[in-house]
């Protein structure tokens, strides 16, 4: 949060990159005590979600700056790739994201159909939106970006 107000960078992910999820039983003891500790002191099964290099889970950003890297692409309609395509989308453009150190931790929680690649069409369309801005050079993913609506 001090490095976004202090104007050092666009993008801060407030973990070092891991991104542990934690189980049904230990999520609602987490959610029961509200202490940390809980997950960081004791020895819970936990498993990395992304491996140890995760750009998903959360994010802050500086507002004014992100605007001028697309802030969301609106492209992304379900669940996919939008955590990575962000995190390269900013690294194409010159601008890498920072990381604080510590863990961020997935509570447990029921998922719906939006939590996956349930519909086929649908998961190849994000995909592609994926590849196809990750295969950009900077000026053509300006020129593109510069087509997106939601960023006039």
């Amino acid at each position: 949060y001090a490095r976004i107000l202090q104007s050092q960078t666009t993008m801060v992910y407030p973990y070092d990159g891991r991104f542990w999820g934690v189980d049904d039983f230990f999520s609602s003891i987490f959610c029961k005590y509200k202490k940390i500790t809980i997950l960081t002191n004791v020895d819970i099964p936990k498993y990395l979600m992304a491996g140890y290099y995760s750009v998903g889970g959360a994010f802050l950003v500086n507002v004014q700056s992100y605007k001028t890297f697309g802030w969301e692409n609106e492209y992304f309609t379900g669940w996919g790739p939008e955590d990575l395509e962000r995190y390269h989308r900013l690294e194409i453009l010159g601008e890498k994201p920072e990381r604080i150190s510590g863990s961020l931790y997935h509570l447990y929680h029921t998922r719906g159909v939006n939590s996956g690649d349930f519909d086929e069409k649908l998961a190849l369309e994000t995909k592609k939106e994926y590849i196809h801005v990750c295969g950009m050079l900077p000026d053509e993913l300006r020129e593109y970006m510069n087509t997106w609506d939601w960023i006039k």
